[in-house]
């Protein structure tokens, strides 16, 4: 391909063989920490903090008309420009997020020494708060533990442990009390009150049980139900 010497710099081309199919070639500023995986295959060691330039080979989506392909390459070249920055802000957010974020297995630590400092119950709690470690993980985020990990939790215990629903309210009202620790200590910005979720569907599952009993009682004939009673 060969640039039109007479649009200077306007990166578009006409391809030799193609007479009259415009291509535009922008000049693409990539910043320093740049995500995109043509950087991560060919940047070396010591251009990760540079700016680097890539020209981009595309068909014009005006392959006939000279004039609107040399528009179209501007905006092509901002496009994807501010595409790449946003995509290193946000991968920057992310770290300082992961950064500054506050594990699970800190608030557990924390709620451990809070209930040895208090003289509370440790010994009662402390195989609780192991397995809810354990199934939670340490390194997950607190602030991202909500009802769907309590629902998660109460079916794992029920169904791989076979543990009974008692027992499963105290490991809730465990972890509650987790984060609830960590809130009040300024770690986290969440607060569970209750387990709501995991109760209000076993209501809904006690209420269809009954919506089925009584509907498999309508179909009994009149007689036998009267039969029965007396």
């Amino acid at each position: 391909m060969r640039e039109k010497s007479k649009r200077g710099s306007t990166h578009v081309v006409q391809h030799p063989k193609l007479v009259g199919r415009y291509f535009i070639q922008p000049p693409i500023e990539h910043p320093p920490e740049c995500l995109y995986k043509w950087c991560r295959t060919h940047r070396r060691t010591d251009d990760w903090g540079k700016t680097i330039t890539v020209r981009i080979n595309r068909l014009s989506i005006f392959p006939h008309d000279e004039m609107k392909s040399v528009g179209y390459a501007a905006e092509v070249k901002k496009y994807e420009e501010k595409k790449l920055r946003d995509a290193v802000e946000q991968a920057r957010l992310k770290n300082e997020a992961l950064a500054a974020a506050v594990t699970f297995g800190t608030l557990c630590d924390m709620y451990r020494h809070y209930q040895k400092e208090q003289g509370k119950r440790y010994d009662r709690d402390r195989y609780r708060i192991d397995v809810i470690e354990e199934f939670i993980g340490r390194s997950r985020d607190a602030a991202s533990i909500g009802l769907d990990d309590a629902d998660a939790l109460s079916s794992h215990l029920r169904l791989k442990r076979g543990t009974a629903q008692e027992t499963i309210n105290r490991y809730l009202n465990t972890l509650i009390a987790v984060l609830n620790h960590g809130k009040a200590k300024r770690k986290i910005h969440i607060m569970v009150s209750k387990p709501c979720a995991v109760r209000r569907r076993r209501k809904e599952e006690d209420r269809e049980h009954s919506r089925v009993f009584k509907w498999t009682c309508s179909l009994v004939p009149r007689w036998i139900v009267t039969s029965a009673s007396r």
